[in-house]
């Protein structure tokens, strides 16, 4: 059966055909280049940091993960060079056209990858689905360059609050400058995104580095990470990986207080992860929701409609 919609009246068995091809298809991807495919628990004792998302906790001390990442670099400390997970994740509020608390995450780590191989890896995955489309390469200071005509960079708060408002965006909070950043950026950056063309987003603020390495470029301290959007929908964020556990419990400890600031609960630290960090290989790696890769590919408005149930349906 093709992996493409006949017409919009597909019916819900048909689709499930389809998404089962769609699933042996990204393996296949993977298999042809010689990865291994990793079965990573889903009941973690240590929740990813992250001020905006949520794990379930389902008893004390025991959360649904929201990423394979932390146990998947911890596979890559103890010998294994290229590795692909391919299976659920949960996140607490993850609700709307695109999301859902439970999903559906393609995650990979390749030792000795450049970051830019990385890239090239991922469009190749998409053009599977989406097909050939053309690319536009921009660092995160050159998108608010062209779509706000300012820069991020060195711009302060009050410059970046007037830039909100002069294009009709309003918040009541008092926000960082890195929330400013994030606000204009989601609201304002990604929909001026053009339909029908992959965006590549590189060398982030330092402030949104999370698991990236850093550098300086032109005498900013950037994050090696990137993103990759389709349709004004985000597909893909990946880093060049920190491998530095003084820096990584720096930010998980600031991450954390960042969730006291909004009224969040701190998260336990992953001690074991941190511990294996220091002997990390250097690697990239990246994370795909592959429910949305599916919306895309086959032109739904609604992650509802690429799942065998939406969590509306349980």
């Amino acid at each position: 059966m093709s992996l493409e919609f006949k017409n919009t009246t597909t019916s819900k068995i048909e689709f499930l055909e389809l998404r089962a091809l769609a699933l042996q298809k990204a393996r296949n991807f993977f298999n042809y280049r010689n990865y291994i495919e990793v079965d990573i628990p889903s009941i973690v004792k240590f929740p990813a940091i992250d001020q905006h998302i949520d794990s379930f906790e389902i008893s004390k001390n025991h959360y649904l993960h929201t990423s394979p990442e932390y146990l998947m670099k911890r596979l890559l400390v103890q010998g294994m060079k290229q590795i692909f997970y391919l299976g659920h994740v949960f996140r607490i509020d993850e609700a709307g056209n695109k999301h859902n608390p439970e999903f559906t995450m393609i995650e990979w780590y390749h030792v000795g990858i450049s970051l830019n191989s990385l890239i090239n890896e991922t469009l190749d995955l998409f053009k599977c689905f989406i097909g050939n489309k053309e690319i536009k390469y921009l660092s995160y200071r050159e998108a608010f360059h062209v779509f706000l005509d300012i820069d991020p960079f060195t711009s302060n708060k009050n410059d970046l609050k007037s830039c909100a408002e002069k294009n009709g965006l309003s918040f009541d909070s008092d926000l960082s400058k890195d929330g400013w950043l994030q606000l204009l950026f989601s609201h304002l950056v990604e929909p001026s995104f053009k339909d029908g063309i992959y965006y590549v987003i590189s060398q982030y603020p330092k402030s949104q580095a999370a698991l990236a390495r850093t550098e300086y470029v032109n005498g900013f301290e950037i994050a090696n990470r990137f993103e990759i959007y389709y349709n004004k929908t985000e597909l893909a964020n990946g880093y060049f990986e920190l491998n530095d556990s003084q820096e990584q419990l720096y930010r998980f400890n600031e991450e954390n207080a960042k969730r006291v600031q909004i009224g969040k609960a701190p998260y336990p630290l992953d001690q074991k992860f941190i511990q294996a960090i220091n002997n990390l290989p250097e690697c990239s790696g990246v994370s795909v929701g592959f429910d949305r890769l599916l919306m895309l590919s086959y032109k739904k408005e609604s992650i509802k409609d690429v799942l065998c149930f939406s969590f509306d349906d349980l």
